[in-house]
């Protein structure tokens, strides 16, 4: 069977109002996120310290998924409405594939969005809601994505993702990414860690926890941010970073917004840390 792939450059990111990176290393993956939670259409801040990275831990898979964009939907009803909480919505659908025998991780991306076919009826929004699965599927390490546009014509969409060990694949601001990259302005200095030069074909696991606490760190350094005025109020808060190890340990650090420094710690719910 042939799989639609959808395929990356390196380094890689998407302009956007959440901040995540992923890196597939030799022995593992790294995933990291910001912690902002915000409204679109105020741009006010909800909540600094907002989980948007999560586990699967069931027979045959050791799995991380990571969501992007709309988070809430409002619900349909008359004169009464309430938010629809997708967060909530998509570790049910997961709980529900714990018994599942699904073959591959495209087939299992594919469940999860068969699932979203079966939201109540609610309003449209404009923003979609991307999650993306990576990690270990019966014993094959994987990555894809689920994007949901939020209207009533276009069903959600589950597609592979090129795994290449050491691509750098992320999302926020293209602005502080390329500042990472090319830039000489002192803002960003303290964030250009030596992995950056590393090729990626080299790049081991130690390098791709490096570039992910490199580039969240900086996505959600307040001094930093002010160079994109686009995404200021939406991306920050406190980062949060997760290692997949091959033999299937989960291993979590925070970024702290007070010393900035990161540190382990053991997520217990929908906060961080």
């Amino acid at each position: 069977m042939r799989w639609e792939c959808e395929k990356i450059n390196d380094p890689y990111c998407e302009d956007m109002p959440t901040s995540i990176v992923r890196i597939y290393a030799p022995g593992g993956f790294v995933v990291a996120a910001d912690g902002r939670e915000y409204d679109p259409k105020t741009g006010a801040t909800i909540r600094d310290n907002f989980r948007k990275i999560f586990t699967v831990d069931q027979r045959g898979r050791r799995l991380t998924y990571a969501l992007s964009g709309t988070n809430k939907l409002a619900l349909c009803g008359g004169s009464t409405k309430a938010d629809l909480d997708l967060l909530l919505f998509t570790r049910g659908s997961v709980e529900g594939l714990t018994a599942s025998r699904r073959t591959s991780l495209l087939a299992y991306a594919k469940a999860l969005s068969n699932d979203f076919q079966k939201l109540p009826e609610y309003e449209q929004d404009d923003e979609p809601t991307v999650i993306y699965l990576d990690g270990y599927y019966n014993t094959r390490p994987e990555r894809a994505k689920i994007t949901i546009i939020h209207n009533s014509k276009t069903q959600a969409n589950a597609i592979t993702e090129e795994l290449e060990p050491g691509h750098f694949n992320a999302c926020g601001s293209e602005k502080i990414f390329n500042a990472l990259k090319f830039d000489s302005d002192e803002r960003i200095a303290k964030y250009r860690s030596p992995s950056w030069k590393v090729d990626y074909r080299d790049r081991t696991l130690s390098d791709a926890i490096a570039l992910a606490q490199s580039y969240i760190g900086a996505q959600c350094d307040d001094e930093v941010r002010a160079m994109d005025k686009k995404w200021f109020t939406a991306i920050g808060g406190y980062g949060h970073l997760c290692i997949l190890k091959e033999a299937g340990q989960f291993e979590w650090m925070f970024r702290d917004l007070a010393t900035q420094k990161w540190a382990a710690f053991q997520p217990t719910g929908s906060t961080v840390p």
